[in-house]
């Protein structure tokens, strides 16, 4: 049984409800041909908590990254195609466009960070309108900072300009409410194990069947109907049954017990917790609009490295993210690169007293 105190929710969320272990238990006793029609549900619930159209495919993956990488790589690239992206970037993306740009002569821009803007419209529209843009990548929440992202905006601009879209849904979904169909995205990434209390191991990703990809069309036989897919479940791989089954599980509880997301459940724990850090010699990273954030913020401490504050926190039992956290690009925007920093994320599961207890601690080891 885990005693400690656990802030690392945008790492991966803990605890699950008990609904998803029970799920994931009692699906192992199943054979793989008695998990169609539970899977089939799952399908179904996705679609209808995230509003995926009709025109998307859907498919469920081990990870959001692996996702990603799915996209990204199954898209037609040439010489000069231009990719945009925001500054807040998780490594899934930035990591693959690198490779992309490396490997294929792609162009990469960067919309320009800063806490009172956090994706400027005007240089996002100069490079739309100075380059052959064939896609834009952007995070709907920044997994350092919280801040989210105005997507509505992005894919609106993007397509005037004849550009695809890519969203990056890891750190927002189950957090905050996401539409889909409203937001117009032509592929986008799910992770499970964060927002949506699912295991580790799921993910999803959609793509609007009129994407043109890279892969010639693949035929599989799943769910008991054959699918002609230019992305195919053979690529991802054989599907974590339990797991994906588990994660529906996790999304009917949300729905049940959290139908407008978590997100607002955690701003008590949050003005608490930024409250406090406020009191403290330390550099703060975390969302400024108030209308709409995620519970995550960042620091560094003024006179003392992150890692030797982070080992003294971990030491006094609360499990935080602290490091780079698989964010180079977004450590760039920050100009954290090379020290790192450390993160804090609560979710509906902490309590007023554990972080005034965080606060407490964190205090005593910067002093």
């Amino acid at each position: 049984m885990y005693k400690g105190i656990y802030l690392n929710n945008a790492g991966t969320s803990f605890p699950k409800p008990p609904v998803c272990g029970d799920s994931l238990n009692k699906a192992f006793q199943w054979a793989p041909s008695e998990s169609w029609e539970a899977i089939e549900a799952v399908t179904s619930e996705v679609k209808q908590a995230f509003k995926i159209p009709e025109s998307h495919q859907m498919f469920f993956t081990n990870s959001c990254t692996a996702g990603i990488n799915i996209l990204l790589n199954s898209m037609a690239w040439t010489h000069n195609d231009c990719i945009i992206s925001s500054g807040m970037e998780h490594y899934a993306c930035s990591g693959v466009i690198s490779s992309l740009v490396q490997n294929l002569g792609v162009v990469h821009k960067v919309v320009t960070y800063r806490n009172d803007d956090i994706f400027c419209l005007a240089e996002f529209e100069k490079f739309l309108s100075e380059n052959t843009v064939k896609l834009v990548v952007c995070c709907h929440g920044g997994n350092l900072t919280g801040d989210v992202f105005p997507l509505a905006k992005i894919v609106e601009k993007a397509h005037a300009h004849g550009a695809l879209v890519l969203a990056d849904f890891a750190q927002t979904a189950g957090v905050i409410p996401i539409d889909v169909t409203e937001f117009g995205v032509d592929l986008c990434a799910f992770t499970g194990h964060k927002g949506l209390l699912g295991p580790l191991g799921t993910g999803i990703i959609s793509i609007n069947s009129k994407v043109p990809l890279a892969r010639a069309p693949a035929s599989c036989d799943f769910t008991r109907k054959t699918c002609q897919s230019e992305l195919s479940f053979c690529d991802i791989g054989s599907l974590n049954i339990p797991a994906t089954i588990a994660l529906g599980s996790s999304i009917r509880w949300l729905k049940q017990e959290f139908p407008k997301g978590t997100g607002i459940h955690t701003k008590q724990v949050y003005d608490i917790l930024l409250e406090g850090l406020k009191e403290l010699p330390l550099k703060l990273f975390h969302a400024h609009n108030d209308k709409e954030k995620l519970p995550i913020i960042s620091f560094v401490p003024k006179n003392s490295s992150p890692q030797s504050i982070a080992r003294q926190l971990s030491s006094k039992g609360f499990h935080i993210g602290f490091g780079e956290l698989c964010a180079p690009l977004a450590h760039k925007s920050l100009a954290t690169e090379g020290t790192g920093l450390i993160r804090v994320s609560p979710s509906i599961f902490n309590t007023e007293q554990e972080i005034i207890g965080f606060v407490e601690a964190l205090s005593a080891a910067i002093a």
